[in-house]
């Protein structure tokens, strides 16, 4: 369609149509930083439009090519003529993975309304453990359909690859393609929900909260990056008076991120006990280097040493580097169709692994600020969510009444399991039963919290076992959920989230086991990923429905974070702890933790 008169008659053809896939081009992969290059659209399978749209292409790198200008109609005409239809939530909208083409749109000023279906999160609802979610994929698997990959459009030699250097006419064959068969795809995934148990979670649950999350995406969060800037220069001062230690310790100076070197100090010069092979030699991982503390401590200056160099060259310093110019702000992408439990992922950059545990992770949340000088942030933050669903679950008498009466579940665990007095645990015996209820949980065998907790095997069996005795629900539940994994080849959620479990009867006692583990953990871990969701979706709509400024910003997994203005702070932490409290019912009450302040880290204590 490159003339105005064209996209005036498709338009009008296109208000007539039911459905409508929608798939745009655009400069590159960042949605909140790419140009929009054009539209492809498709209302019946086999006929597809391709919207070229006009724009600059500035050259960033190191040629500097003066300006040049991309063919296609101008952007005003196409926000004239078919913003109309895009923005008309009448007629429904098909995308796959179309939060990227609601992005792209926005920022060009064109409203995408009426979004109904996303092939990939079709996908994924009905085969999470699908290997591949992509169009290019599911194209292939579903359809028995070749498509053309990006890569196939440029010169081998090109070293950036802006689909606008390409030829509209090649531009056209493939981007009409993507619409056709995003279409074609929900053609044929529809019955397919229709007929399984997913459809109420595909429907209810990841179309409203991809929504949600591109709101979430297009607002960012703001840092503070003259504070970052002072933080690189403390951690640096404290990485160099690491290695001076390190160095001390071992008598030399050494490549301490060379890994042979490492082997050569610790398990030669040193003459330390190595715990594990690998095919090029003994591994310096960070368990082995972790065993090996107990033992010298140069492992734990140098776990130390690399905790803090990724740290600062992961966040500290790349942080700044990703703010965005236009907005000021770092966007993060929100990945719904990336793990097999339900949890959303977050990348470019990934906000969710940021450690809090440490003093290190902990300043780097001080750079997180309120969206202007005189608003604060809001963090709502789910309490034991997963042991409180394996309460619901197991329906353990002893673990429900726990959380009925609001007990200290982990020291009450202690006192069981040794047979004592609450007042009598000391902080080491709740630390270990801390770790035998959350071990439980992903089917932690005894080698594995013989491990966590630095004891023998025999041990953590006696652990375990006197566990399972005064939880005897909880090892029903265990036994239970595996003996119908090993039935059925699939576990489910509370929400009816599928996962299959292939490997659930392999002749291979490792995969097997893994199988087991999984078996026990996704109904619970799942089911924590399904709850909050379902919370995102229910405070979106009640802070739309005040008419309130506040507004989501980040997903931690168990957590919430909400940027707002001071006076709405009572009203939008009431609305968060109710709703997550209240987001499914479960047989035991649900505990949310809130806190408020100017940075993140604040907020979080």
């Amino acid at each position: 369609i490159d003339t105005a008169r064209d996209l005036e008659r498709l338009a009008g053809d296109l208000m007539k149509a039911a459905e409508l896939a929608v798939d745009v081009e655009a400069s590159g992969l960042d949605p909140m930083r790419a140009v929009l290059a054009g539209i492809s659209l498709a209302s019946a399978p086999g006929a597809a439009f391709y919207v070229p749209v006009r724009s600059v292409i500035e050259d960033d790198g190191p040629t500097l090519t003066p300006p040049r200008e991309a063919p296609g109609l101008p952007l005003e005409d196409v926000k004239r003529l078919l913003g109309p239809v895009l923005s008309d939530a009448r007629i429904k909208k098909i995308g796959q993975n179309i939060k990227y083409d609601a992005i792209v749109l926005a920022n060009a000023g064109i409203a995408l309304e009426g979004v109904e279906f996303d092939t990939m999160l079709a996908s994924y609802c009905l085969h999470p453990a699908r290997r591949s979610h992509g169009l290019d994929a599911l194209a292939a698997e579903v359809l028995g359909r070749r498509m053309t990959p990006f890569k196939e459009l440029f010169d081998g030699r090109a070293k950036k690859k802006d689909i606008r250097e390409v030829p509209v006419a090649r531009v056209k064959e493939y981007a009409c393609e993507d619409a056709d068969m995003t279409l074609r795809l929900k053609h044929s995934f529809d019955p397919l929900l229709r007929a399984s148990q997913v459809e109420e979670l595909f429907r209810s649950v990841e179309m409203p909260l991809s929504h949600i999350l591109t709101d979430m995406e297009m607002r960012g969060v703001r840092l503070d990056v003259p504070f970052l800037g002072a933080l690189s220069a403390e951690f640096a001062g404290k990485l160099l008076a690491l290695q001076e230690a390190i160095f001390g310790l071992a008598g030399e100076p050494f490549n301490i991120n060379s890994t042979q070197k490492l082997r050569e100090i610790l398990f030669g010069k040193l003459k330390l006990k190595p715990s594990r092979k690998t095919k090029t030699g003994f591994s310096t991982d960070v368990d082995v280097l972790t065993s090996l503390s107990g033992q010298h401590d140069l492992p734990k200056l140098l776990l130390e040493y690399r905790m803090l160099q990724k740290l600062k060259s992961t966040y500290v310093d790349a942080l700044p580097r990703l703010v965005n110019p236009r907005t000021g702000r770092v966007h993060t992408s929100y990945n719904q169709a990336v793990t097999t439990t339900g949890r959303l992922s977050s990348s470019d950059p990934n906000l969710q692994n940021i450690p809090i545990r440490t003093e290190a992770g902990r300043e780097i949340r001080k750079a997180f600020i309120a969206g202007r000088d005189d608003w604060i942030l809001l963090d709502a933050d789910y309490s034991q969510i997963e042991l409180r669903i394996l309460a619901h679950l197991s329906r353990d008498a002893e673990l429900v009444r726990a959380f009925e009466e609001g007990a200290d579940v982990h020291r009450r665990t202690a006192a069981m399991m040794h047979g004592i007095d609450l007042d009598g645990v000391t902080d080491d015996m709740r630390s270990r039963a801390k770790t035998v209820n959350f071990g439980i949980i992903y089917g932690m065998g005894a080698r594995g919290l013989a491990q966590a907790l630095d004891i023998d095997a025999a041990e953590a069996r006696r652990f375990i076992d006197e566990y399972f005795r005064c939880y005897p629900g909880v090892k029903r539940f265990v036994d239970e959920t595996v003996a119908s994994a090993r039935k059925n080849g699939a576990v489910t959620t509370l929400l009816g989230r599928v996962r299959q479990l292939a490997d659930i009867d392999s002749a291979d006692n490792r995969a097997r086991a893994f199988a087991e583990r999984v078996a026990v953990n996704t109904p619970v871990q799942g089911t924590a990923a399904d709850l909050i969701k379902v919370a995102m979706i229910k405070i979106a709509g009640e802070l739309r429905r005040r008419k309130l400024e506040a507004s989501m910003i980040l997903q931690v997994h168990d957590e919430l974070l909400f940027d707002l203005p001071a006076e709405e702070l009572d009203e939008v932490r009431d609305i968060a702890a109710r709703t997550m409290e209240t987001a499914v019912p479960l047989s035991v009450p649900l505990k949310v933790d809130t806190g408020f302040g100017r940075t993140w880290l604040e907020a979080h204590a």
